[in-house]
């Protein structure tokens, strides 16, 4: 959806929740029916992007998503819920505003949970907030729902969006970007991988969805890349290596090195202090890119969750790497716990 051109008309069946009447929900049995909920916490995206960045985009995307999945089950409401201004670990900033992930896990399943005693079976929670713990509960929601079932039949519950934004950070929606007409050198799609937060990618994306809420000053903003420290580069080499010993398949391999890689830069970014309120290079993004970008996201996870309703697709397949991260905070955190151990006992 851009500035220039109208949105597409709703299909008859994509439906907006909140402008629904109790009666419209009751009519029919809502078994087969599809809740599209956009998650994501007000957080500071630097000096040119609004607070509501990371639930603007996940709003476009789950209209995007709800289009394709209206075509695809034409007998079947898929219902848009509002967003949810609710979210995990957010970076520093006046506007930031989280809750503890526990808090907001447990709030989000008892919130679905009055959906599944309403009949509602199938659930897609979009979030185009990356935040660790954020996505970590998102994940947890989606594993306990699964486990459920309404009457005779599962439950279908994917948060599809993380998976998604790390096919993005790997550049692999490079190619339906540059036949939209943006010019991505190998170089940019290497630096993709540490355009991690209100940089390039999310700069283009509002670019097309409200270039209106875009400040000017995205066209002079430095690039900023994470610095990187010899103990984080030292310790993520270590467990890439690990890792390629360990790890049969190839997707599986790729995907946790790259995890690896986003890992690393973001926790050095943190370690900075994240004062800046973004990296990445917002300034080389253009309408077109995030146009094209949205449309790739959306054509993919729609995708993916009509496989997972027909039962092709395991929804864990869709699961975010924070687990992974986690894994990798322990090691540093580990790391740094016995060379002061070791520091201690040559001093002492």
């Amino acid at each position: 959806m851009t500035s220039d051109s109208s949105p597409p008309a709703m299909a008859a069946n994509l439906l907006r929740l909140d402008l629904a009447a109790g009666a419209d929900l009751s009519a029919r049995p809502l078994t087969d029916d599809i809740l599209l909920l956009p998650v994501a916490a007000l957080e500071n995206h630097g000096p040119h992007l609004p607070l509501a960045t990371d639930a603007m985009i996940g709003e476009d995307l789950a209209v995007r998503v709800g289009q394709r999945l209206a075509a695809a089950y034409p007998n079947a409401r898929v219902w848009l819920h509002p967003p949810w201004h609710v979210g995990a670990a957010t970076i520093r900033g006046v506007g930031s505003v989280k809750v503890p992930a526990r808090i907001f896990r447990r709030a989000l399943l008892a919130y679905l949970r009055r959906f599944l005693r309403q009949g509602f079976r199938r659930f897609i929670l979009v979030s185009a907030h990356g935040g660790v713990p954020h996505v970590g509960v998102l994940d947890d929601v989606c594993s306990r729902l699964n486990r459920l079932r309404v009457g005779d039949r599962p439950v279908q519950a994917l948060a599809p969006c993380a998976y998604a934004a790390g096919k993005a950070y790997a550049g692999m929606y490079v190619d339906e970007v540059r036949a939209a007409g943006a010019v991505f050198s190998a170089e940019e799609v290497r630096d993709l991988a540490e355009d991690l937060h209100a940089g390039r990618l999310e700069t283009a994306m509002m670019l097309a969805i409200a270039p209106e809420h875009v400040r000017e000053i995205y066209r002079t903003l430095p690039d900023l890349r994470p610095p990187r420290r010899w103990w984080l580069t030292a310790l993520e080499r270590t467990l890439a290596g690990i890792v390629t010993r360990a790890t049969k398949p190839e997707t599986t391999r790729q995907r946790v090195l790259l995890a690896l890689r986003i890992g690393a830069a973001d926790l050095s970014w943190i370690i900075r202090g994240r004062a800046e309120g973004y990296v990445g290079w917002p300034s080389k993004a253009t309408a077109v890119e995030g146009e094209a970008l949205l449309t790739a996201v959306a054509d993919d996870i729609a995708r993916c969750a009509g496989q997972v309703f027909d039962g092709r697709l395991d929804p864990r397949e869709l699961r975010s790497p924070a687990h992974l991260f986690r894994w990798f905070v322990a090691g540093c955190v580990a790391a740094v716990g016995l060379a002061a151990l070791l520091l201690w006992l040559v001093v002492f």
